[in-house]
């Protein structure tokens, strides 16, 4: 660091922390989101369906998956035909 004050050195890293543990908090956020969606998803059979549903925007989506043999590939999301979910 520079010429700060050792009383700055100490705000400086203090904000720091702060901004990586809210960066934290947002992530593991953004992963009980993805897991609820995931719920969401198995509980009205959509991923058998292969549909999925866009958090951010509600929006279903048709799944179209590339496979290798060993089952792991990419998955590409197609918007959906129809803009309604599955009636349950």
């Amino acid at each position: 660091m520079q010429d700060f004050s050792p009383e700055d050195q100490y705000q400086l890293r203090r904000v720091q922390m702060i901004a990586n543990k809210k960066a934290l908090e947002a992530q593991r956020t953004q992963q009980e989101l993805d897991r609820l969606v995931l719920d969401l998803e198995h509980k009205y059979a959509m991923l058998a369906a292969g549909r999925t549903v866009e958090a951010g925007s509600a929006i279903f989506q048709e799944l179209s998956q590339t496979r290798k043999s060993n089952g792991k590939g990419e998955a590409e999301l197609i918007p959906a035909a129809s803009g309604s979910g599955p009636s349950n």
